[in-house]
């Protein structure tokens, strides 16, 4: 169901060259953000209109979600197996379902990985630039799912505060990037 109503609101993305406000049968439905109806309507724009080039954004995001578990398990295991997560995570049944919806829940499971290993980074490395990315993931996650975006937070909040990565102006800055297009977006709308 959530596939077709996300392709159905990206048709209508480029058929009413409205990059803004999310339609459903002509009147604007702000029940969701347009995040995910935006990234099918630009795969769609770039590749054409068909069924391939909507999946285009969640394979991506699941080839990265990949990516990013190898580079978790080797932070937190340290081992010479880091290539099993990935292997793991690609075989489980719920994953592979998921991987090849048009939805939003692979590329919001993505970005919350790229948040969680970059947090590790802040802490491990103290690199500005880790710092920056391990809050820049909260505003776009929030453009995928809104407030969902506040389950992994409040389970990674305590490891924020611990390792002072809170206190780091580079954070604070990733954070107000990151709701940029939540931002742009929403002063659109009104």
């Amino acid at each position: 169901f959530d596939e077709g109503y996300y392709a159905l609101q990206a048709k209508w993305i480029i058929e009413n060259n409205n990059w803004i406000a999310p339609l459903w049968w002509g009147n604007t439905a702000l029940d969701r953000t347009i995040g995910i109806q935006y990234l099918i309507a630009l795969s769609q724009k770039i590749f054409g209109n068909n069924i391939f080039a909507i999946h285009i954004p969640v394979t991506i995001s699941g080839i990265v979600m990949l990516f990013l578990t190898y580079k978790l398990h080797k932070e937190l295991l340290n081992n010479k197996f880091q290539i099993i997560s990935p292997i793991i995570l690609s075989t489980t049944f719920l994953w592979i379902n998921y991987v090849h919806l048009a939805t939003q829940d692979i590329i919001f499971s993505s970005i919350i990985t790229f948040g969680i290993l970059f947090t590790i980074y802040a802490n491990k490395f103290q690199k500005n630039i880790f710092f920056f990315f391990s809050g820049t993931w909260i505003g776009l996650a929030f453009m995928m799912k809104t407030f969902l975006v506040f389950v992994p937070l409040l389970a990674i909040l305590p490891f924020l505060y611990k390792y002072k990565i809170l206190k780091n102006n580079n954070f604070w800055l990733g954070f107000l990037i990151g709701f940029m297009p939540f931002i742009f977006w929403s002063l659109n709308i009104f």
